[in-house]
């Protein structure tokens, strides 16, 4: 069985990108087309190397129950986990844990997420892994004063793969999930899809990049637009959302509606949504830049609390293409930040994020 210490080892040592020319070197796609055939001969690669039995247990159905349920943290601590069928134990997930898988299907595994990432993605997305992998659990669950009988351990090996539907034919996809991401991607419609996704920071020793580029944007607001955006003035206050919404559906906006922004403003804006779109891959990710910064009059921010980092805030940024929610939990005991941060694109429904 592969060992935490082995992963962390393989981690350590894992390249940022995909291998040097020369060295099995794959070109970025440069196409939708192309993106989509790399995704499936990575998806494949990785399913020639599971046992039979891992196999089995990584692949559902497109658009099934299993594929509608996706977390980011343990799931023992959520009232009925077993609500949606029989994840695998201890932790409450579905699909092969990296813990039960081989070297050679972790390092697919990871060639998958190279693939379907831009570098920045797919680096954020190992970081996080590695921070599950060394920070002490005081920082975390425990550290929230819940029991450890409770809650499993943190660590890299307790990632979740899932395959869902048919690898290259019509509608599928793969998700890998663990504590603080879930990466949802598929090929809905002969088109990529990227949502829902989410990332946490936790310990985390610097406010994330995106909560700084959200607060420039409040910033280059006016007063009149501050005013009406920041629906919860105070913080901490009862009323900021405890957390993201997992399913938010198609919600009305609410807030400011942004409109003619200054020139701050509209750069601000840009920042921040790059933010999150940039961790897709660049064949993909063009259009996707050039349709939300046309949205940017449309786009409407909430704001819940204040912009202090060290205190609770929570943003939603939503445009009629998509939807970003932001929970920042501020300073906690340790010393250390914590939030999260998701994207879910409102344009189509997917398997892993229906729409009304």
């Amino acid at each position: 069985m592969f060992t935490a210490a082995l992963l962390a080892a393989a981690l350590s040592t894992a390249p940022a990108a995909v291998p040097a020319e020369g060295k099995g070197y794959i070109p970025p796609a440069t196409t939708e087309a192309e993106q989509i055939s790399a995704m499936v001969a990575a998806a494949k690669a990785l399913a020639e190397v599971l046992p039979a039995e891992d196999l089995k247990l990584a692949t559902f159905s497109y658009g099934g129950k299993e594929h509608k349920f996706w977390h980011y943290i343990p799931t023992p601590l959520l009232s009925n986990p077993d609500a949606v069928g029989s994840p695998y134990k201890p932790y409450g997930r579905f699909g092969v844990p990296v813990e039960k898988m081989s070297q050679q299907a972790i390092d697919r595994m990871h060639a998958l997420m190279r693939v379907s990432l831009s570098i920045d993605g797919y680096q954020r997305y190992v970081q996080i892994m590695r921070t599950e992998g060394v920070s002490n659990n005081e920082f975390g669950m425990t550290g929230l004063g819940r029991s450890p009988d409770s809650t499993p351990k943190g660590g890299i090996t307790w990632y979740h793969v899932s395959l869902f539907g048919n690898i290259g034919e019509g509608d599928w996809g793969w998700r890998v999930e663990g504590h603080h991401f879930s990466l949802s991607m598929e090929v809905s419609g002969g088109k990529v899809r990227f949502s829902p996704v989410m990332v946490g920071y936790n310990p985390w020793p610097q406010v994330p990049t995106a909560n700084l580029r959200a607060v420039a944007l409040f910033n280059a607001l006016s007063k009149e637009q501050q005013d009406k955006a920041q629906i919860v003035k105070t913080s901490p206050d009862k009323g900021i959302p405890n957390d993201i919404d997992r399913v938010p559906g198609k919600p009305t906006p609410v807030g400011v509606q942004l409109g003619e922004l200054s020139t701050a403003g509209r750069l601000a804006y840009e920042r921040l949504v790059d933010e999150y779109i940039g961790q897709f891959p660049d064949a993909v990710v063009g259009d996707l830049r050039a349709k939300l910064a046309k949205e940017a009059s449309q786009a409407w921010l909430a704001w819940y609390g204040t912009t202090d980092h060290a205190k609770p805030y929570f943003i939603k940024l939503q445009t009629p293409s998509f939807l970003i929610q932001m929970r920042h939990n501020g300073v906690e005991a340790s010393g250390y930040v914590h939030g999260h941060l998701s994207y879910h694109d409102l344009t189509a429904g997917t398997g892993s994020n229906p729409l009304p």
